[in-house]
């Protein structure tokens, strides 16, 4: 009994003595605020108000805390990549579109990383059937991916300040302009869906100031910038990498490969780049 007692004690000792890390972020603005703001400076056609709104998003948000992205190997590792190979419009040796002629003075930075850590083999494994399907819904349950939220990397660009898109942004920005569309293939069968009507307006009341993109099969948006990180799966020693990113309306790069070399992320010389059409 006393035995069971010091044991109980122990674990209870243990588990007060481990540092729980939290999110630094603190929100100040509610999605139904932030909205209501858009709705007024769009019916006062101010742009001198959205860039205010920027401007303050921009200054409100920080990148996350080095405590945070240092928790564990696994995160540290998802924001370094994202670090070391992300510029606007370009992830690693692979550039992204950019439908707005690099007059972009803001980029939107996503929110969250979907990402896995597997063993060497699971890794392999892994690798094979995302490249040719997984064959039952057994192995697609078993790689299914976990999802990493507030995600804020540590940035720093010159020429171009960046937004991170934290939930109640993302739900403003998609109420804010709405789903009109055209049908996919309207006037052409190569054309993809896009904003109409109402939806059109506001729209371009947004762009180019923040580089959105419609989504191809429409109703949808791209709030964040290309190049958008979708998946980042790691083997557990952290040598290799495997990268899901869109680099355009209507193109995503599968297992894209990164190699580990003296403790930074570089890409792996054997790498050819599969990509998937919309």
């Amino acid at each position: 009994m006393n035995n069971w007692i010091l044991f109980i004690v122990t674990v209870l000792l243990v588990s007060c003595s481990q540092k729980i890390i939290t999110d630094d972020y603190v929100q100040k603005y509610t999605s139904k605020q932030l909205l209501d703001n858009l709705e007024k400076f769009y019916e006062l056609n101010s742009h001198d108000s959205l860039m205010l709104f920027l401007s303050e998003w921009h200054a409100l948000i920080p990148s996350s805390k080095a405590e945070y992205i240092n928790y564990n190997d696994t995160i540290s590792n998802l924001y370094q990549i994202f670090k070391e190979l992300y510029k606007p419009f370009k992830f690693g040796n692979f550039n992204a579109d950019n439908y707005f002629e690099n007059i972009n003075e803001y980029i939107v930075i996503q929110g969250d990383i979907e990402y896995a850590v597997y063993s060497d083999k699971d890794y392999q494994i892994y690798l094979a059937y995302t490249t040719d399907g997984f064959p039952n819904d057994s192995l697609r349950n078993k790689f299914k991916l976990k999802k990493l939220l507030g995600f804020r990397p540590i940035i720093n660009f010159d020429s171009i300040k960046y937004l991170y898109l934290t939930s109640e942004y993302k739900e403003a920005l998609n109420s804010f302009l709405g789903t009109e569309h055209s049908e996919l293939g309207a006037g052409d069968i190569m054309n993809t869906a896009f904003p109409k009507d109402e939806t059109f307006n506001r729209y371009k009341f947004l762009s180019p100031t923040l580089p959105i993109v419609h989504g191809h099969w429409g109703g949808y948006w791209h709030l964040e910038t290309f190049p958008i990180v979708y998946s980042i799966v790691l083997d557990e020693k952290f040598n290799h990498a495997l990268i899901d990113y869109r680099v355009s309306i209507g193109q995503t790069v599968r297992n894209y490969k990164l190699i580990k070399i003296k403790g930074h992320w570089k890409l792996d010389k054997n790498e050819i780049v599969n990509m998937t059409q919309e």
